[in-house]
């Protein structure tokens, strides 16, 4: 457990905006979101191949996105290294910079069948069509505890949140105030975790997948019913263990984006479940332990902390 002190007194964690923060419908949101992006989002046309990777942030999405477009593609490790998964997979709601060729949504409709589309938007702020079960849903989750940490790590080193200059201190602050964007990771779980019973919605843990990584792709790849032989299961679980997406520039970011900052740091850190540990004061783990007891006590949403 970190000996940091919880609180920085002279801070005040409504005070860091992301670039163009503004707020949709409450959820901290900045220029890489625009609002009419969202808008369009929430309208658009969806096909019943098509498969969503969603999730809060810094929960373990590029490790789904990888797996799901790998299954879909009957283990073909040659093709998917001919593109990184960023450009495999849109980001729904996401404005690219200017240098790139067009935003998430435009990215979207011009993807060859079958889609796979990525988003951190709520559950309510889904496509409509997603809603009503025209296509299939992957909901990645995390314990909180190492999302948080993941995520200050992301805030430092992305040029499109600003690079926040804050502590872990600052930042948790932050996160207390609900000043973060895609807004607060409990509300974000329990809005989808109340469709847990929707047959088009697949719910995993980023600590289940890392721990049994074989069954799990074998599980996802029958939620998209897509039959593979052991051979090929086991070449998908290879390439998408954290050591091997790590070393992968078409998986690790290095080169995909300018927005993001590796020397400040990597896009994919540690991949390890119990980092939180290096990092909470034992204040601030005691009114996490308390959160996360009145918010997800008695829900049947549980998770390994490492």
């Amino acid at each position: 457990m970190s000996n940091q002190s919880e609180t920085t007194t002279d801070f005040d964690p409504h005070s860091y905006k992301v670039p163009g923060f503004y707020h949709y419908e409450g959820i901290v949101m900045g220029s890489c979101t625009p609002r009419d992006q969202i808008d369009g989002v929430r309208k658009m046309e969806l096909h019943e191949d098509d498969v969503i990777i969603a999730s809060y942030p810094k929960t373990g999405t590029t490790l789904a996105q990888e797996i799901t477009w790998l299954i879909r593609h009957n283990a073909d490790i040659t093709e998917a290294n001919k593109e990184s998964t960023f450009n495999r997979v849109p980001f729904l709601e996401y404005y690219y910079p200017p240098t790139d060729e067009v935003n998430g949504l435009e990215h979207a409709n011009r993807a060859p069948r079958p889609r796979h589309l990525k988003t951190h938007l709520p559950y309510r702020l889904l496509p409509e069509q997603a809603k009503a079960g025209k296509c299939k849903i992957i909901y990645v989750m995390r314990n909180p505890k190492d999302a948080l940490v993941s995520y200050y790590f992301f805030y430092k080193s992305l040029v499109t949140f600003g690079k926040f200059q804050g502590t872990w201190n600052e930042f948790f602050q932050m996160f207390l105030v609900d000043n973060i964007y895609w807004g607060n990771i409990f509300d974000h779980y329990l809005g989808w975790w109340k469709h847990r019973d929707n047959p088009n919605i697949y719910f995993v843990k980023y600590e289940d997948i890392i721990g049994n990584q074989r069954e799990e792709v074998e599980k996802i790849a029958k939620f998209v019913d897509w039959n593979l032989t052991s051979e090929k299961l086991d070449i998908i679980t290879e390439a998408t263990t954290f050591k091997t997406m790590k070393s992968n520039p078409m998986t690790n970011a290095e080169n995909f984006t300018k927005e993001i900052d590796s020397g400040v740091s990597p896009f994919m850190r540690k991949g390890v479940a119990g980092d939180w540990k290096n990092h909470f004061s034992a204040e601030q783990n005691e009114m996490m332990d308390k959160l996360i007891a009145e918010r997800l006590g008695g829900t049947g949403l549980e998770f390994y902390y490492g």
